[in-house]
């Protein structure tokens, strides 16, 4: 088994938000990372939404590096457009996320992990607060779903 013959996922998650400086607000997140790769990076995006009413959809790319014979480390990049919630409040429209997974994959390829992100604008916008999310993921194969 190796990251290389994993198939697309549909990965769902919820967390905290904000969790480093204060909890915010929960998150939802749902995501759907592609099994196609260019080298190494593969094509993902999602959307999340928080319980104080934020929303944010994105796109991005991320790596699949496999640790040991079940655990897959998985570094992401993206970008995406942000609505503002009544507590999340990031300074600007486009937002950007990086963040990585560390996952146990089971023999059926399923995964389940624990994510650690940081989405802000970079600087682009009026403000830059940025925010942390801690979340627990769980990663359905796609051919579960659609054979």
């Amino acid at each position: 088994m190796s990251a290389e013959e994993d198939p697309a996922y549909l990965v769902i998650g919820a967390g905290a938000s904000d969790f480093r400086i204060k909890f915010d607000a929960a998150e939802f997140d749902l995501a759907y990372r592609s099994d196609h790769a260019l080298w190494i990076l593969k094509p993902q995006a999602g959307i999340l939404a928080t319980s104080g009413g934020a929303v944010y959809g994105w796109g991005g790319v991320l790596a699949d590096v496999e640790l040991a014979s079940h655990w897959v480390l998985t570094p992401s990049v993206a970008a995406g457009a942000f609505g503002n919630g009544k507590d999340e409040k990031l300074g600007d429209i486009l937002e950007f996320r990086s963040g990585v997974d560390l996952a146990y994959r089971y023999d059926d390829h399923s995964r389940l992990g624990l994510g650690f992100y940081h989405v802000s604008n970079a600087g682009a916008g009026v403000s830059n607060p940025g925010e942390q999310t801690l979340m627990i993921n769980y990663s359905v194969p796609m051919n579960w779903i659609a054979p």
